[in-house]
């Protein structure tokens, strides 16, 4: 909350260290069978739980059923995706591919793998983008971080703070090179045809 206006952003880069952690743990210590996979979503979604509780209302459960539905079901894809990556061994997504790919027509296989080399390369010039933007933004980046009046264990907290928020930048700079931009807050549009800007915070 600043002032009167209520600030609503979600750090990817702590999803994604959530998805390589159990990735990483699955591909220690699971066996590459699907109800380990099973086992390790409901453990990973149970722990999600026990959180949940620990926190009270000061997490989801003060925000009501619709957030903490989403929080388990963000769970639930966040261990699915992780721990299934982990507990897949080289090779054996081919495998288990092999059926439907015999199903599917040359044609369409090609414009699929067409369409991932294409995404892949809207969010490498998208990263691209974005490193620019953080090299252009920098005095004034530096400014507001020299304005806080960080000692040495807040500029190290800063930094993995912005190292979190990292994914979303790049994914606002993809949304601007494909096109139709993005929008931080309500009226503002940030596109490479148009900008709408407002009061916004130092994000």
């Amino acid at each position: 909350t600043a002032g009167d206006a209520v600030l609503t952003i979600t750090p990817l880069g702590i999803t994604a260290l959530a998805l390589f952690a159990a990735y990483a743990s699955a591909r220690r210590s699971a066996q590459p069978t699907g109800s380990a996979w099973g086992a390790g979503v409901g453990g990973y979604v149970a722990a999600v739980g026990a959180v949940l509780l620990l926190v009270g209302r000061a997490g989801p459960l003060g925000v009501g059923p619709g957030a903490v539905a989403r929080t388990l079901l963000g769970a639930t894809l966040v261990g699915a995706l992780g721990l299934g990556w982990g507990v897949l061994r080289p090779g054996r997504a081919g495998e288990l591919a092999r059926p439907v790919r015999a199903l599917v027509p040359e044609p369409v296989r090609a414009a699929v793998r067409g369409e991932a080399l294409a995404a892949a390369a809207l969010v490498v010039v998208g990263a691209a983008v974005s490193t620019g933007w953080v090299v252009a933004g920098r005095a004034t980046a530096g400014d507001v971080i020299e304005g806080l009046g960080l000692d040495t264990f807040s500029g190290v907290v800063m930094a993995f703070a912005q190292l979190a928020f990292a994914p979303n930048l790049v994914l606002w700079a993809v949304a601007w090179v494909a096109g139709p931009g993005f929008a931080v807050g309500q009226g503002t549009v940030f596109a490479p045809t148009e900008v709408v800007s407002g009061p916004l915070p130092a994000l």
